[in-house]
């Protein structure tokens, strides 16, 4: 019983981090794009 919730929670806890890291990885991406259009601008 205790185990099974334990991997429960520890399922839900990976997901949660895959989601965190998706989302950063996709705004730095973002910020990347625009550093990079600001610097194509200005030359």
């Amino acid at each position: 019983m205790k185990r099974s919730k334990l991997l429960h929670e520890g399922k839900k806890i990976m997901t949660q981090l895959k989601v965190l890291i998706i989302s950063e990885q996709i705004l730095f991406e973002i910020i990347v794009f625009r550093l990079i259009r600001n610097i194509a601008k200005k030359t």
